[in-house]
Order: structure tokens, then C-alpha cells, then sequence
């Protein structure tokens, strides 16, 4: 199947996204609030799973809402989740995690 997609690589590993036609070396960002954990790798339409560790764990300008730093690999990816799912995964700093990124969700 032919899809207008792109890889984006780095030091840990690699998320698919739409195509925008930038050039190779050129970054991307990724925003917390499009990023999800779970304890497990499962069946869904989000396509970029990575395995990753919680390095630390923040406040957020929301009491309701943490921003967790993972790490994969090298390089960090920031989730921001709600205390309540927090607890339901029981997020502790080490803790290892599957990191969800949508893939619509890069930004230039």
C-alpha cells in the first residue's frame, strides 16, 4: 500500500507522520498532550508504540494533569496525563511504559 507517509528517525527510534516533504535533518516536535503510556503494547490505531522509562514525573499548570518525562533510548518524550490515569498505571520514576505517539501529531 502507498501512503504519504514519512519516518522520522532519531537516537532511540522512530515515529511515522504525514509527509510534509521536509528535507532529511530537519526536526520535528512532539506535544505532551499527544503523547499517551500504557502498560502494554496492544491493538490500536495509534502506530507509533515505543518503549520507554519514566525519568521524572511534573506538575502542570492544570492540578488534575502531570507531565511524565520518558526516556527512549537516549531521548526524551514528554506525556501529559491526568493524575487519575497516572495512578492507574502507577507511574513511578523507573517505571517502564509503552509511549504513544498519534501520527498526525508532528508538528515542523
Amino acid at each position: 500500500m502507498d501512503e504519504p507517509l514519512a519516518r522520522v528517525d532519531f537516537v532511540g527510534g522512530s515515529l511515522w507522520t504525514r509527509d510534509h516533504g521536509l528535507p532529511v535533518g530537519h526536526h520535528v516536535r512532539v506535544l505532551a498532550r499527544d503523547v499517551s503510556l500504557a502498560e502494554e503494547p496492544g491493538t490500536s490505531s495509534i502506530q507509533n508504540v515505543l518503549r520507554g522509562e519514566v525519568d521524572a514525573i511534573g506538575d502542570d499548570d492544570h492540578p488534575g494533569l502531570a507531565l511524565v518525562r520518558m526516556r527512549v533510548g537516549p531521548s526524551v518524550l514528554l506525556a501529559r496525563l491526568t493524575r487519575r490515569a497516572m495512578a492507574a498505571l502507577g507511574v513511578v520514576s523507573g517505571k517502564v511504559l509503552w509511549v504513544q505517539v498519534k501520527s498526525v501529531a508532528l508538528l515542523e
